[in-house]
């Protein structure tokens, strides 16, 4: 599975509606760029999307992989009602995870168990829900 595309995006929470209140007129310009990201992975269609986050569990010596099937994630420590729940790609995990192994990395996959989505990855999900394209997949760490 070979990578198509590869994205770097802040993560603002006021860029969420409910959260931004208006304030996020502010920022039309990352929300467009936003917009325009999440056409571009649509327009692709990759089997997986992979987000990484500066929010996941970290650790010294290796990262940490959420291999749980589902993952839900909210907004409500901003007082917004906006929820995504998805699949995750467990094959792509652990395939990811045993390479990693092979090359002397530390990998931490029990780091997840009923972690909730942080909202540095819940933000770019929320605009590839708008696109209607079926992700499934979430790497963090």
């Amino acid at each position: 599975m070979p990578i198509v595309a590869a994205y770097a995006v802040p993560h603002p929470p006021l860029i969420i509606p409910s959260v931004g209140c208006g304030q996020e007129a502010g920022i039309q310009g990352t929300i467009d760029a936003y917009h325009q990201v999440a056409v571009h992975i649509a327009e692709t269609a990759p089997d997986t999307v992979i987000v990484s986050s500066p929010h996941a569990p970290a650790y010294r010596d290796g990262f940490a992989i959420c291999q749980m099937e589902r993952l839900e994630g909210n907004m409500r420590q901003f007082r917004s009602p906006e929820r995504i729940e998805c699949n995750v790609d467990v094959q792509l995990a652990q395939a990811i995870e045993a390479a990693a192994i092979d090359a002397s990395i530390s990998v931490y996959g029990s780091a997840w168990r009923n972690a909730p989505m942080d909202h540095a990855t819940f933000i770019p999900l929320y605009f590839l829900r708008a696109t209607r394209i079926r992700f499934r997949a979430h790497l963090r760490g």
